[in-house]
C-alpha cells in the first residue's frame, strides 16, 4: 500500500467521486477544489482509499480532516490511520495548531481510528455538519 498526494491529478475528481460513491452511496459527492487530497493505492497503483484536508482561510491555524473513505474490501488494514497521519503531517507543515473533524455516531471504526491517533471529542459552538454527528479535535503542537 502506498499513500500519495493527489492534488495535481487530472482525473482526481473522477477518481474521488467513484471511490466516494462506493463508500458513501447515499451521500452527496465531496467538493474537490480547495482541498489537499491523498490516495491510498495498491501495489499496481489502483486507488482504494482517499482523504482530504482543508485549512480554513479565516483561521489558518485550524486544519479540517474533511472527507475520507476506504473501499469495503480494503478495510481493516490500517489505511484510514495512515491517511489520518498523512493529513496531520501536512497540517503541521502548514503551521496549523489544531485539527478538527467529525464522524457519524454509528461509525465506530472511524471513531476508534481518530481516537487512537490522538483526537478527543468536543462540543463545537456550531455543529457545522449537523447535530447527529460527533466532533473531534486534536492539538498539533
Amino acid at each position: 500500500m502506498k499513500i500519495r498526494r493527489a492534488d495535481r491529478e487530472l482525473d482526481l475528481a473522477q477518481i474521488v467521486n467513484a471511490l466516494d460513491e462506493e463508500c458513501f452511496p447515499d451521500e452527496e459527492r465531496p467538493f474537490i477544489e480547495g482541498r489537499a487530497w491523498w490516495l491510498a493505492c495498491d501495489d499496481d497503483g489502483h486507488p482504494f482509499g482517499y482523504a482530504a484536508l482543508r485549512v480554513f482561510p479565516a483561521d489558518k491555524r485550524t486544519a479540517y480532516l474533511e472527507r475520507a473513505g476506504v473501499l469495503p474490501d480494503a478495510r481493516g488494514r490500517g489505511t484510514q490511520r495512515k491517511l489520518i497521519r498523512a493529513r496531520l503531517r501536512e497540517a503541521r507543515a502548514r503551521g496549523c495548531s489544531v485539527a478538527i473533524t467529525y464522524v457519524a455516531a454509528d461509525n465506530l471504526a472511524s471513531m476508534n481510528n481518530l481516537v487512537s491517533e490522538g483526537f478527543r471529542f468536543y462540543d463545537p459552538e456550531y455543529a457545522w455538519a449537523g447535530s447527529e454527528f460527533l466532533y473531534l479535535a486534536r492539538k498539533l503542537a
